[in-house]
């Protein structure tokens, strides 16, 4: 077994002022065979008007939010705790089928590492994902 301490932070920096603004995420790693949740904490800044977290129809965690009040900078970041266990042969292959089947801008490939099945922003190789967003955007996403 393995215990993760799992941190992602998504920030934007708006060319102008934003009046209203909804979002929803997937943040919350899930409770799997091979995966125990441990702790979960989400915050938003600015704080938002509106926030709901339900299970979206696959039963993953989402959490929708609603912002409605001028800002220019918004600031999301995830602190998870997740234990995970080895993965059978047959679930590691299933794994590298699926990454091998996505791929990235320039055919970088994806990589989820240790099984943990949520993962955001985190590339084998320096992600061109970031170089497409209109607004500035900088994240990240550790595993260890």
């Amino acid at each position: 077994m393995v215990q993760l301490r799992i941190t992602h932070e998504t920030c934007y920096d708006y060319a102008q002022v934003v009046d209203i603004a909804q979002h929803t995420g997937h943040l919350q790693p899930p409770e799997t065979a091979n995966q125990q949740l441990l702790s979960h904490v989400l915050q938003i800044e600015p704080k938002p008007a509106q926030r709901i977290e339900l299970p979206d129809v696959f039963g993953n965690m989402q959490v929708f939010f609603s912002l409605q009040n001028t800002h220019q900078h918004l600031k999301v970041t995830a602190q998870s705790m997740v234990v995970t266990q080895a993965h059978t042969a047959a679930q590691q292959h299933h794994l590298e089928a699926g990454a091998a089947a996505l791929s990235l801008p320039g055919g970088q490939a994806v990589r989820c590492g240790i099984g943990v099945r949520f993962c955001l922003a985190v590339c084998a190789a320096p992600c061109r994902f970031f170089q497409l967003c209109p607004a500035k955007f900088y994240g990240s996403c550790w595993h260890g």
